[in-house]
């Protein structure tokens, strides 16, 4: 029978709760009720109960306090956190503090109280379950934090909290927020490159804290580990652990992990610590470097942030100088190098898009169908890992563009796409990947992806394979070769996958596709 204590400053919810359900005919007994946190404290060691059932707002000690205060009496006890307010302050906080049931008294019903009474889970009494459970409130922290913590956000770090005490023993941590872009990965490889990186994560580090989210086609794990060893040795080795986690994303996942490291503090300076790992994060946006340090730059007040002119490209525009307009972005990417502040890019790219998607409805009848509302969207930023990169997107976009506006577009693909288009029919024959294509038209694998996708309608694998069963149609007609030679002729190593993706593709198998369009 598990125990049950409720206290709440209303006498009718407490009597409510209590003849809500029979209690007893699902396992549980009250043994105990109290109007405040002070009261419940009191009775605590004497009840000894393994369920706290609480509210929020009380007098002389509100629920949060007393969640604190039980916790430290005994730490396995689960809660139940029901209130009036459903503020998302007090939910964060709950969080933190390991309640995982927060229920609306408008909410409770006889149904819904048993379900998540049944959900708590209150054997915990051995060492290791322990230990598991400290882990979990230490995972649960971050979660809170991140909870209103939204990566590129720059809300000030008083929006975040250091953990309660006890949760992380006092030493010293460093926290590093790693990211890599996931929009070529299926569903299935995201969710092994994640449990993958997450072993590495364990193993490289001393019993480390850390959690997984996707935002945006990008998956971001927030990592606190303690600080080992001398500072001034304690950074190389960080950006060398990084280091071998990015090799194995690379060498298994075919992604590009980056991210950024905080200074070393203490869990109270946590808050402090999270802005600065997502500060040096998006400086990688800027430099060479995979992995980046926090550094408290100055202020660049003689570098102000450019304005991007829509007379001024109009212009261009209009007068078909190309050159110019090519010149003009270069001119302001160069600026923004110089003051290197991340919500600038962004207002930037939007300016760039929506005077481009202007340009692209006054050409009327020459505005393609490659140049949909997908090319536009703000959110593209998120796949663009360098600055490098957004500069790439915007010449490539307005080049092509003019050459709309010029007839010269080959169906409205840009430059990047049509070679590798062009690659793809000069190399069909070959083991060639996404990341050959992208390093022959010199781009990063994630760009080309996603620019490929907006521009043919479908990735990289499925246009090639497209292109090689069109080619293999062709010898099948004009040769006697045998289907493993076809297979082998038109770029698949494997003859049983060619016969399955030739059958996907056409419906036919090789010898019934032969019989019915060049029977002699």
């Amino acid at each position: 029978m598990k125990k049950v204590l409720i206290v709440d400053d209303e006498f009718l919810v407490r009597l409510g709760l209590k003849t809500t359900i029979d209690w007893t005919a699902h396992g549980y007994m009250i043994v105990g009720e109290a109007s405040n946190g002070k009261e419940a404290l009191e009775i605590f060691d004497e009840t000894n109960p393994d369920i706290l059932i609480t509210d929020i707002k009380m007098p002389f000690m509100d629920g949060m306090e007393l969640i604190k205060k039980v916790k430290k009496l005994k730490k396995n006890i689960q809660v139940v956190i029901l209130s009036n307010y459903a503020e998302f302050s007090f939910a964060r906080q709950a969080v933190e503090l390991g309640v995982f049931q927060y229920m609306l008294k408008s909410e409770i019903t006889s149904e819904n109280l048993i379900e998540l009474l049944k959900n708590l889970n209150v054997e915990r009494h051995t060492e290791g379950q322990e230990k598991e459970f400290a882990q979990v409130q230490k995972e649960n922290y971050i979660k809170s934090q991140l909870l209103s913590f939204p990566f590129g956000d720059k809300n000030p770090e008083t929006s975040l909290e250091p953990p309660m005490e006890g949760i992380f023993p006092k030493a010293t941590y460093v926290i590093m927020v790693l990211y890599a872009d996931i929009s070529s990965l299926k569903s299935s490889a995201t969710d092994m490159m994640n449990k993958a990186i997450c072993a590495l994560i364990d193993s490289t580090y001393d019993n480390p804290a850390y959690c997984t989210k996707i935002y945006k086609q990008q998956i971001f794990f927030t990592v606190i580990a303690q600080a080992k060893g001398e500072e001034e040795k304690l950074y190389p080795k960080l950006i060398e652990q990084c280091g071998i986690l990015a090799r194995n994303a690379r060498h298994y996942f075919d992604v590009s992990l980056q991210g950024g490291i905080s200074l070393v503090g203490s869990p109270e300076q946590f808050p402090q610590m999270m802005k600065q790992a997502e500060i040096a994060r998006e400086n990688c946006f800027f430099e060479k470097e995979n992995f980046c340090v926090y550094y408290d730059k100055p202020k660049e007040n003689s570098v102000l942030i450019p304005h991007v002119s829509h007379k001024k490209i109009n212009q261009l525009f209009q007068n078909k100088d190309k050159e110019g307009i090519i010149e003009y972005i270069n001119a302001i990417f160069e600026r923004l190098q110089a003051v290197r502040q991340f919500q600038g890019i962004k207002n930037i790219f939007i300016d760039f898009l929506a005077i481009a998607k202007a340009l692209c409805e006054g050409l009327g009848e020459k505005y393609p169908q490659s140049l949909e509302e997908v090319k536009f969207d703000y959110d593209n930023l998120a796949q663009l890992p360098t600055l490098q990169s957004v500069r790439g997107y915007i010449i490539e976009l307005y080049k092509t563009v003019f050459e709309l506006d010029s007839n010269q577009g080959v169906r409205g693909y840009s430059s990047t796409v049509k070679n590798c288009i062009f690659y793809i029919e000069e190399n069909f024959a070959s083991n060639i990947s996404l990341d050959d294509a992208a390093k022959a038209v010199n781009v990063s694998k994630s760009y080309l992806s996603m620019l490929f996708k907006q521009e043919t309608g479908t990735n990289f694998v499925a246009y090639l394979n497209e292109y090689r069963i069109r080619q293999a149609k062709i010898l099948l007609g004009k040769t006697n070769l045998k289907i493993y030679e076809v297979a082998e002729k038109v770029g698949f190593c494997s003859p049983y996958y060619f016969s399955k993706i030739f059958k996907e593709q056409t419906g036919l198998n090789c010898k019934e596709y032969k019989d019915k369009y060049f029977e002699k």
